[in-house]
């Protein structure tokens, strides 16, 4: 990806769309952990849309658009994610977590954004 750390975002998030979108490419187990690490996050933070990816199981990158994260400083956000996996994490369930914290404004806004950057492509 090239371009501003905004712009990584907005790519990040039609990536993320079509990702999703693209049914499941997990073992069952892989896949179990997945949906814990969601259904965890979700438990938290109730009207999260959680995106997440995992190549090996351990290592996982989220997106997660929460209408609570509104005039939350990023810190915060953050920590309202990790504190959700606090004990996955102490376990060594989840290993490692990139993520990406945002409002649903904000998600559609890159998600659009990208969309139009992806049409000038050639």
């Amino acid at each position: 990806m090239v371009g501003s750390a905004g712009s990584k975002v907005q790519v990040a998030a039609a990536d993320w769309r079509r990702q999703m979108a693209t049914g499941p490419r997990y073992n069952a187990r892989m896949q179990e952990l997945v949906d814990h690490v969601v259904r965890t996050i979700r438990r938290a933070i109730p009207d999260a849309e959680v995106y997440l990816d995992s190549p090996d199981g351990q290592h996982f990158q989220a997106v997660v658009v929460s209408a609570s994260f509104a005039g939350m400083p990023l810190v915060r956000q953050h920590q309202s994610v990790m504190n959700a996996l606090k004990a996955d994490l102490d376990a060594n369930r989840v290993h490692a977590l990139q993520l990406k914290t945002m409002t649903p404004e904000q998600f559609n806004a890159s998600s659009q954004a990208s969309e139009r950057q992806e049409d000038r492509r050639p």
